[in-house]
């Protein structure tokens, strides 16, 4: 019976690669061997206009993302996560003001004057969509985005 076994197991669970997760196939067919963990990062100009930007070259569907986000030489960024549904963060402003939201997982302000977030619009089949909102008048600067997408 432990041949059989094993031979219906090897069968069955397809043996993957070093360092492989399994998981079901885009089309929920099939099981398939990935990494399933990409790290990336991108920059937006922070006074950009309030847009939807989509974010590709991740090679699968996120089911969670984590963000890094900060302007450089300046004080103040974020760090926040989203599942697409539920979006958290913590900030610091410019002005050395703290905040926690359950609105966006970007984050770059001045408590009171300006801000630029963004919050994930949608989780996508190649990476993810960002829907960027600029409140007041945002300096002109670069945010710099560092993330942790995980299938």
């Amino acid at each position: 019976m432990e041949g059989n076994m094993s031979n219906l197991l090897t069968h069955l669970i397809p043996i993957g690669a070093a360092n492989l997760k399994q998981f079901m196939n885009a089309g929920a067919t099939a099981p398939e061997w990935a990494v399933g963990i990409k790290i990336g990062t991108f920059t937006r100009a922070q006074d950009g206009a309030s847009a939807s930007v989509a974010y590709t070259g991740v090679g699968f569907k996120p089911s969670m993302v984590i963000f890094l986000a900060g302007v450089a030489a300046v004080v103040g960024g974020s760090v926040g996560f989203s599942n697409g549904t539920n979006h958290y963060l913590s900030a610091e402003a410019t002005n050395g003001t703290h905040r926690f939201d359950t609105t966006a997982c970007i984050l770059t302000f001045d408590a009171g004057t300006w801000e630029t977030n963004a919050t994930i619009a949608s989780l996508d089949s190649d990476g993810f969509t960002l829907a960027w909102t600029k409140a007041g008048s945002s300096p002109s600067g670069t945010i710099t985005v560092q993330y942790l997408a995980l299938r």
